[in-house]
């Protein structure tokens, strides 16, 4: 069960980025954006419902990153 030796390259997965990030059928990584979760009183509801939308990871190395990290 635990304290086996790994192989060399295997990585465990990084579950707190693999909750906070989506690989989508065409394989783009998207992400929730921040800044709803609380204080939004003062925000217009445009903004609020533009902060509830996924955006895509735009820059490749960043993306690339996170496919390891997540191991997608």
């Amino acid at each position: 069960m635990g304290g086996g030796i790994r192989e060399k390259g295997c990585l465990k997965t990084n579950k707190s980025a693999a909750k906070r990030f989506i690989v989508k059928g065409k394989g783009r990584i998207k992400r929730g954006k921040a800044g709803r979760s609380h204080n939004t009183g003062h925000k217009g509801r445009k903004r609020v419902n533009r902060l509830a939308e996924s955006a895509p990871i735009s820059e490749k190395k960043i993306e690339e990153r996170m496919r390891l990290i997540i191991r997608a």
